[in-house]
């Protein structure tokens, strides 16, 4: 993958307490999940469309923008880096890493990971770790990774991709 480029479709606005998902089969965005009271999404949350992650879903991707982006919405990102991450759900424990990224737009953004506030991966831990614990999930941040890691797992993601779909 030549470009740090990436496109993100937005699920989650920064600051929702509903978290949405895709649908694939109708291509609408449906609730996922209503948060408790007090929890909100502290970024915009959202995918990386024709990829397939470890946990099944599409890769997982993170925009740090001040601004509070509607519900599919598509952003042309520069990825800055990736959190690498645990969740452990019904015993199984699986990798569901997070992609930071910021709008290719945004001339103030971060432009590397090094770059970005002092207690970030440790806030999204915390955040991530109290939405898996609402469904007694866990989830455990291994460790934040540059953008060279970040662009290889959306590379393999779309290889893997589009192999099960030629074995399917």
């Amino acid at each position: 993958m030549q470009s740090s480029t990436v496109r993100m479709i937005v699920d989650t606005p920064r600051e929702s307490r509903i978290k949405y998902k895709l649908e694939e089969s109708t291509g609408l965005f449906i609730v996922d999940r209503i948060l408790p009271p007090g929890l909100n999404f502290p970024f915009n949350f959202g995918f990386v469309p024709d990829t397939r992650a470890a946990d099944g879903d599409a890769v997982d991707m993170i925009l740090v923008v001040d601004d509070s982006l509607p519900v599919g919405c598509a952003v042309d990102c520069s990825v800055i880096g990736v959190i690498e991450a645990e969740q452990t759900e019904k015993g199984e424990t699986y990798r569901n890493d997070r992609v930071v990224a910021v709008s290719s737009k945004d001339t103030k953004a971060p432009k590397t990971a090094g770059e970005l506030p002092k207690d970030f991966v440790k806030d999204v831990e915390r955040f991530f770790a109290t939405y898996h614990e609402a469904d007694g999930n866990q989830f455990k941040v291994l460790r934040m990774n540059d953008s060279a890691h970040a662009l290889k797992l959306i590379e393999r993601s779309m290889q893997t991709k589009k192999s099960k779909r030629q074995h399917a």
